[in-house]
């Protein structure tokens, strides 16, 4: 079962030449298992692996330990080149600044897929591997395909409202997201009305002020949202309530729409386009 994120506590372990943050409400035994591939007391499903971009491997399965099953996601980090390799002499592995991006926003209120583990292993000064365990969100679809079920006139305007207050809330809190693609936003339905899980948060930063460009750009990659009963009406809709969170913070709200719209509709465009 999941538990709030801000309540998670973690246990610094040392485990076949890494160094892992266990979250302490997780068997060790059954994260061993994992680790190491060793046998256990309980029942470790197959790990099949899933879409992801190239710099990362991504599997998810399930381990069952002492009665209880736990869906999981294994996300192995991979470096860009060489640089990249480089910098991690001096900055944290990018599990550990997803980990610290999960608590970070979920001291704002706003909140992420619950994570089980995050590991890391050394070769010297260089950070050689390293990777993150979440634990599933069930029923959650990414943005893209819940909207297209919000057909019901009162429900998609409240679904594009609160849409608009999250993003709202974060951008308030000053927290830019890495990768604001609609993909990694995940929906999950309740009795009065949705929570929204931020995905990829390696690149999720609280400033002390957050900079106008990476507003721009976050509310750009969630324009990039298509879908055949999403009206200019329910884009205004949101932004408005975007506002709402945001007042005082934003100098020309009028132009940042302008800027914002005109930005996807070129990205769009090019989107579409034939490869020659």
């Amino acid at each position: 079962m999941s538990q709030p994120q801000q309540n998670i506590s973690f246990d610094k372990i040392k485990l076949s030449g890494w160094t892992i943050h266990l979250n302490n409400a997780f068997p060790a035994k059954a994260l061993e298992a994992l680790v190491t591939r060793e046998d256990f007391d309980g029942v470790r499903g197959l790990f099949e692996e899933v879409t992801a971009s190239k710099f990362a491997r991504v599997y998810k399965g399930t381990i069952a330990f002492n009665g209880q099953a736990h869906k999981l996601y294994i996300k192995q980090y991979l470096y860009r080149s060489v640089v990249d390799f480089l910098k991690h002499i001096i900055r944290p592995s990018r599990a550990m600044r997803s980990l610290k991006a999960s608590q970070m926003l979920a001291e704002e209120n706003l909140q992420s897929p619950e994570v089980i583990a995050m590991g890391y292993q050394r070769k010297g000064p260089f950070i050689a591997g390293s990777f993150l365990i979440t634990r599933s969100v069930e029923n959650a679809p990414p943005l893209t395909t819940q909207i297209a079920k919000e057909t019901e006139l009162k429900n998609k305007r409240q679904f594009i409202r609160q849409i608009g207050e999250t993003i709202g809330k974060m951008h308030a809190a000053n927290i830019s997201h890495g990768d604001l693609r609609t993909g990694n936003l995940l929906v999950k339905t309740k009795e009065d009305g949705w929570n929204f899980y931020l995905l990829d948060n390696e690149r999720t930063v609280k400033y002390n002020k957050l900079p106008e460009k990476l507003r721009f750009k976050n509310l750009v990659q969630l324009n990039m949202l298509t879908d055949k009963n999403l009206t200019n009406t329910d884009r205004i809709r949101f932004y408005k309530t975007y506002l709402k969170k945001n007042q005082g913070k934003i100098p020309n709200p009028k132009e940042l729409a302008r800027s914002v719209s005109f930005r996807t509709k070129e990205r769009l465009k090019n989107k579409q386009k034939p490869e020659a």
